[in-house]
């Protein structure tokens, strides 16, 4: 129970003088046992992982997944209420692809319409979950490379071994700080094209058509006939 609410409501009922401390209450009850309190992320991991069983994305609720930790960190810097997050997940479950890449881009979008493809934008993101799962405040020199750092924690602590997203998400860094020059812009768009194949809706003509591709796809929930293939 809820008891300072119960308490209001027998004074709006009964109109009874009671102590804030719920004194009445005794001759009733006889026992009380008092429930830890949760902080907010620990309720909201039971409850995607609780949704994420239901429909079949893990084994049980006690298994991890990068997939799992992906939408872990999506959670995390959106701060969905729980209706919101239930609401997310559901939606999801109508639009997955059964391949775990593309389904990695899907929830990305379904969680954040301004999702995007860019290492900054990964950055923010992921450093919320490596400082949820190393317990630690991460400071600014420490901010390049966080998806690599992730897997390594990844792998060290839930002995994961398949990364997805956050496979593309390190590649992309490393073929920002590659390709820097003018000259090298056409070379970095094969680059490009080649990394997101694996995660596009649809067969890419340009890079920056990647996102939109894919928001097209979530409003009409349609692959187009030029779907890449899975």
């Amino acid at each position: 129970m809820n008891k300072p609410q119960l308490i209001q409501s027998v004074h709006t009922l009964y109109g009874y003088t009671i102590e804030t401390n719920g004194d009445y209450f005794e001759k009733f009850i006889d026992f009380t046992i008092k429930f830890p309190q949760l902080d907010a992320i620990n309720n909201y991991e039971m409850l995607l992982k609780e949704q994420l069983f239901r429909m079949g994305e893990i084994e049980n609720k006690e298994h991890f997944s990068t997939f799992y930790f992906w939408v872990l960190a999506l959670q995390l810097y959106k701060n969905y209420n729980s209706r919101e997050l239930i609401r997310k997940v559901n939606q999801y479950a109508l639009l997955r692809t059964n391949n775990l890449n593309k389904d990695m881009i899907v929830i990305a979008i379904i969680f954040d319409s301004d999702f995007q493809v860019t290492v900054q934008y990964f950055r923010r993101v992921l450093k919320r979950l490596l400082e949820y799962i190393n317990n630690d405040t991460l400071q600014r020199d420490d901010e390049s490379y966080l998806a690599r750092n992730l897997i390594n924690s990844l792998k060290q602590k839930y002995e994961l071994t398949s990364f997805g997203l956050l496979e593309l998400a390190d590649q992309l860094e490393n073929t920002i700080k590659i390709y820097t020059t003018s000259g090298q812009q056409q070379e970095k768009e094969g680059v490009l094209l080649r990394l997101y194949s694996n995660y596009s809706v649809t067969k890419l003509s340009k890079s920056d058509e990647f996102v939109d591709s894919w928001k097209n796809y979530i409003e009409s929930g349609f692959i187009s006939e030029t779907q890449a293939e899975s």
